[in-house]
């Protein structure tokens, strides 16, 4: 007599804590520090200059949720950065209509 082992669906393993902890976060540091001394130097003014260390705070902290946070974070970087000058645009074409009447 055969014993038929009740069937079973595969699963995917869950990712583990330790699983994205694979390099440390000092190289990911460095990394965005490099690419965003490039974009600092092409930045036309302050304003986007801010924008743009936001960008990267927030890219980096989404690229470290991943299993290869080095792997994302230019791609994300470039998202972010491109979001950041479209509002900044946006915000500078606000800016001229209202004549400076809603500026800090």
């Amino acid at each position: 007599m055969t014993t038929e082992k009740p069937y079973r669906r595969w699963e995917p393993e869950r990712a583990t804590e330790a699983s994205f902890l694979q390099e440390p976060p000092e190289e990911l540091g460095r990394l965005k520090e490099q690419l965003l001394a490039v974009l600092l130097a092409e930045a036309p003014d302050a304003q986007v200059r801010t924008r743009y260390r936001w960008a990267a705070e927030e890219a980096a902290a989404l690229a470290f949720s991943t299993p290869w946070p080095r792997l994302f974070f230019p791609t994300l970087l470039a998202e972010k950065t491109l979001e950041a000058r479209t509002r900044a645009t946006r915000q500078s074409a606000l800016q001229a209509r209202s004549g400076g009447r809603w500026t800090r």
